[in-house]
């Protein structure tokens, strides 16, 4: 038992490993704008410098290090880093703004995502607002509006929005400005963090796919880097592991990693997925596939291991075989019944459990008719 449990310590170790180590291979992917995070404090950089210039303004760069509070006495941490950019902008005087030098390509599909809140900290910033991406030949020059968040409501709490844009004309210059909106009060200071831009799509990156009986069907499970974007998740069965039908599919938002899918499979046997994702401009990548049985004629317990406080729920799916007038019992190490409840028929069903049922190995034994099955249930 010593060594199963190091076994699994290890294997969860490695598999935490992994993730971060995909992480940092992500992150190390190029993006067309420098300093999305604000880590470096604001220049009067040339055209060509690729730093971030400031375009109108005084925008303010908040740090919160540990060593006192922001600018203003905003003290929310960063989303990315230990800085975040506030722009303000007020109803009688002009907007804040910054930019940097970048190609934008006519038709090309640019995406992303930008970290905002709404700092509400000083008395006049009772307004909402919204951030928005403009194009041009220079800094002050407001050539298209490439993308508007709409209305930022989320106040002192940080939010991914999601960047997606193709532009009408090519651009040597991107602004981003800060727009108070008309009637919502006096001024609106937005913070933002962890901005991104991409005009090239990027390799998903699978992690612990896996395929598990549950109390009704068969658990699909997969984990991925965080997503930068909105992606579409196909998930697809197979009998033999060589031709595969699709059989639904998962939304994923930006920031998600983890993600599942039920499947309740006709037939008993082996069964075999694949997850095929497919991000905003048609790019797929496809998993590897994962193997699990299924066996109809068996008790299926979920959640198991079952992490008991006060009383606790198992679901049991009955197999046809047991048919109807079906015995439940609950059995410790001990062989005595904890537990009984009388099923009328067979299906999926709860089995309510005694409050304060020990930590323990017990076993669920299902009768009806000459027919017996059991499973193992791990209370925790």
């Amino acid at each position: 038992m010593f060594k199963i449990c190091n076994f699994h310590l290890l294997r969860t170790h490695f598999a935490a490993l992994s993730l971060v180590l995909l992480l940092l291979l992500n992150s190390s992917k190029a993006q067309l704008v420098h300093d999305g995070s604000f880590e470096l404090p604001l220049g009067t950089a040339a055209a060509g410098d690729y730093g971030w210039t400031v375009c109108h303004g005084m925008p303010d760069v908040q740090i919160l290090d540990g060593a006192g509070t922001g600018i203003f006495g905003i003290n929310t941490p960063a989303l990315h880093g230990g800085s975040y950019l506030g722009l303000l902008d007020t109803d009688y005087e002009s907007r804040e703004a910054i930019g940097q030098a970048i190609s934008i390509e006519a038709g090309t599909l640019h995406y992303g995502h930008v970290g905002l809140f709404r700092a509400t900290t000083h008395h006049n910033w009772n307004g909402t607002g919204q951030l928005q991406i403009w194009g041009g030949a220079d800094c002050n020059d407001r050539n298209e509006l490439l993308w508007t968040s709409g209305s930022v409501t989320n106040p002192n709490d940080w939010k991914y929005y999601p960047i997606q844009f193709a532009a009408i004309r090519n651009h040597a210059w991107l602004s981003l400005v800060v727009v108070l909106d008309p009637g919502s009060g006096e001024m609106t200071y937005l913070c933002m963090d962890d901005f991104r831009l991409d005009n090239a799509f990027l390799d998903i990156n699978f992690v612990n796919l896996a395929a598990q009986p549950a109390a009704n069907g068969m658990q699909v499970s997969w984990e991925t880097t965080p997503l930068l974007d909105a992606e579409r998740f196909e998930i697809a069965w197979s009998a033999d592991g060589q031709s595969f039908t699709p059989i639904g599919e998962v939304q994923g938002v930006a920031g998600q990693s983890r993600f599942e899918h039920l499947h309740q499979p006709t037939s008993t046997g082996s069964h075999f997925y694949r997850i095929t994702v497919t991000d905003l401009g048609g790019h797929t990548t496809m998993s590897e596939v994962t193997q699990a049985v299924w066996a109809n004629d068996r008790l299926l317990l979920y959640p198991n291991p079952l992490v008991m406080r006060q009383g606790g729920d198992v679901h049991v799916n009955l197999p046809a075989s047991l048919s109807s007038g079906i015995s439940l019992r609950l059995i410790d190490m001990q062989g005595r019944v904890v537990a009984a409840s009388d099923i009328a028929q067979a299906g999926l069903v709860t089995f309510v459990l005694p409050p304060h049922l020990g930590a323990g190995c017990y076993q669920l034994q299902a009768s009806s008719k000459g027919t017996q099955l059991h499973a193992r249930l791990i209370v925790e």
